[in-house]
């Protein structure tokens, strides 16, 4: 074998130097993340960026720990553990404290910051958001600001054991047993997913688990026991290099752009192959002197990777604290642009203020060192810092209520709402804005839409525009035309308006009811010879809509069934999926109707709650039954 030829499972140089590229890698990923929660419509795939950043991680720290292996014949655990906590624990208390700061002037997420902090100061907020049975799908209200911190507690896990896993491996079998070790375990992490996969469930419970997430780390490992690039390839080689990065960017550029969070193909083995392309392209990356590796080491992508970390600590808090038309007044491209600035800033400073400072200690070997030596200032600030995080949690677990974070959900708000015995209609002193469409401008945009010949929610065939009559307009006392009303917490919130309104109808509406669940709802009362010869469906509040949802509405409910699909207002990301998917799916089908709660609602902020979805039961929830009146007649 020639000098040229790389080799496989051969000798670990005993260094791992700075690798331009890799920046490339970084910032691509988190670029997608942040495109994903600004809601942009064309990158749906977006959270797959996380999943880059795990293979990345697997990638390099497997590879660190090799070089000190191959140099010093051992691995000090202890020099790793004090590395990884200088790298990541003062930017992500700077975080913490920052946080603290926002919620301080939102009185009402105090105590469920308090009672998630513990446990994402010990990296352990995936289990809690698992056991707390909590969705990074779909969910009501404004979500968690830590919300974003399970993958940091995925990663800090892995840090935790697999250096363990790494020196016993070596030690007993050499570079050989651990690359069967990183393989066996990213099989046995794909095959858990597999068993635990339910369609149609939430699949929170697999985004979330290290056992699940844990494929994408041990292939990033195994990538880095096959693969150094530090040896000297062949020119075919090389180029064969460059193809592999190139199929890899293309793949992961299809992923990002076609790929939802709730696709089946995801947890049946594509999260698996999403791994596997990142894999390739971190190790074409990864050779500087490949078409691939030069292109993702241009000035601005490496600007980008090297605040990667502290991008994707702070983007998600000032999204969180910047939702459309609820807490500013702007929405798409406007918003995306303020909330990317903002936490370009932040993240500037973090890099600059916290991260740069506790990293620049004297190194005898790059990237491979003993205990670093901080400076005595700095090493009072972390430690300061990290009683002043400890003494935070005390306080979250001491004297805060362990408050269920549902019942800050707004969803509690449209049920309270909903009860027979309630009083008279809420004053509204000051009602949180609800989206809003301009003159001239009638597609929903609370989210980013890239495509402007998206059908239209208010222009699918036989869709009404009804107005916002009073309660009283009803339908004449002679139509005896029966309904079935199925829906989620929006309809439940108008349940007795509903039933007061329209003689004859039925309303099924209950909290977190998913579109697959209400399906199967119905075909249960189709089957049963139980389904009015009307019905009206309410579905997408929760989260996008499958593929074919409306199809499938109307395979069961039949050709002879008269059926009205109510279009939603959600101030989140997935309303425009949502809402176009209804509007293109009734236009296929002459026996159904769109009925257009989004344009019905439109400038009414005074008719929700603060969460800009769910209805007040007056007048927000006699206007809903309004529009089902005149929609129904």
């Amino acid at each position: 074998m020639s000098d040229t030829t790389p080799r496989l499972l051969a000798r670990q140089p005993t260094s791992f130097g700075h690798r331009p590229g890799l920046d490339g890698v970084r910032a691509l990923a988190v670029v997608a993340v942040l495109l994903y929660h600004g809601g942009v419509s064309w990158m749906p795939g977006g959270f797959l960026g996380v999943e880059v950043f795990f293979v990345l991680s697997g990638y390099l720290i497997t590879s660190l720990l090799l070089a000190e292996f191959a140099r010093d014949a051992g691995i000090s655990l202890r020099s790793f553990w004090i590395r990884r906590a200088r790298r990541l624990l003062p930017a992500a208390w700077a975080l913490l404290a920052g946080v603290f700061v926002l919620v301080l002037f939102h009185p009402a997420e105090i105590a469920r910051f308090f009672r998630e902090l513990p446990s994402a100061l010990s990296y352990v907020y995936n289990w809690f958001l698992v056991l707390s049975e909590q969705s990074y799908f779909a969910s009501m209200g404004r979500p968690s600001p830590l919300r974003h911190l399970w993958s940091l507690a995925v990663e800090e896990q892995f840090y935790l054991v697999w250096p363990i896993m790494a020196l016993v491996a070596l030690r007993s079998g050499g570079r050989r047993r651990l690359l069967a070790l990183s393989v066996v375990g990213a099989l046995v992490s794909l095959f858990i997913t597999l068993v635990l996969y339910v369609p149609g469930a939430d699949p929170s419970r697999i985004y979330f688990g290290t056992d699940t997430r844990a494929a994408g780390l041990l292939l990033g490992a195994a990538g880095a026991v096959l693969w150094h690039p530090s040896r000297p390839i062949s020119g075919l080689h090389r180029v064969a290099l460059t193809r592999v990065g190139m199929v890899a960017l293309g793949l992961l550029g299809v992923a990002f752009w076609q790929v939802d969070e709730f696709g089946s193909f995801l947890y049946r083995g594509g999260l698996f192959l999403v791994s596997i392309a990142s894999l390739l392209l971190v190790v074409a990356a990864a050779d500087p002197d490949n078409v691939v590796a030069r292109a993702l080491s241009t000035r601005p992508l490496q600007w980008l990777g090297s605040r990667s970390y502290a991008l994707y600590l702070w983007h998600w808090p000032v999204m969180v604290f910047t939702r459309p038309q609820v807490d500013v007044a702007l929405d798409g491209w406007r918003l995306l642009a303020l909330q990317l600035v903002l936490s370009g800033v932040l993240a500037e400073a973090s890099h600059r203020l916290v991260e740069t400072r506790f990293r620049r200690v004297h190194r005898r070997h790059p990237q491979v060192d003993a205990t670093p030596r901080v400076p005595v200032g700095r090493r009072r600030a972390v430690v300061a810092g990290g009683f002043a995080t400890v003494a935070l949690a005390a306080i979250g677990l001491l004297v805060v209520p362990m408050v269920d974070p549902v019942a800050e959900d707004a969803s509690a708000l449209a049920m309270a709402s909903a009860q027979d015995d309630r009083a008279p209609g809420p004053t509204t002193d000051d009602p949180a804005p609800a989206p809003s469409l301009s003159p001239d401008d009638p597609t929903p945009r609370s989210a980013t839409t890239a495509d402007d010949a998206s059908p239209d929610p208010t222009e699918a065939a036989g869709a009404p525009s009804p107005s916002a009559a009073p309660v009283e307009e009803r339908a004449e006392d002679d139509a005896e035309e029966q309904v079935s009303a199925f829906g989620d917490s929006v309809m439940a919130g108008a349940v007795p308006e509903i039933e007061d309104a329209i003689d004859g109808a039925v309303v099924d509406a209950d909290v977190g009811r998913t579109s697959d669940q209400l399906v199967d709802l119905v075909a249960a009362r189709a089957d049963a010879g139980d389904l009015a010869p009307t019905v009206v469906i309410h579905s997408g509040s929760n989260g996008p809509l499958p593929k074919g949802f409306v199809d499938r509405v109307m395979d069961v409910t039949g050709p002879d069934r008269r059926v009205l699909f109510v279009n939603v207002r959600v101030p989140l990301r997935w309303q425009d999926q949502v809402n176009r998917a209804l509007a293109s799916g009734v236009a296929n089908h002459d026996n159904a109707t769109l009925v257009d709660w989004y344009g019905t609602s439109s400038g009414h902020a005074e008719w929700f709650t603060p969460d800009g979805v769910h209805i007040i039961d007056r007048p927000g929830a006699d206007q809903f039954a309004a529009m089902l009146v005149a929609a129904v007649a």
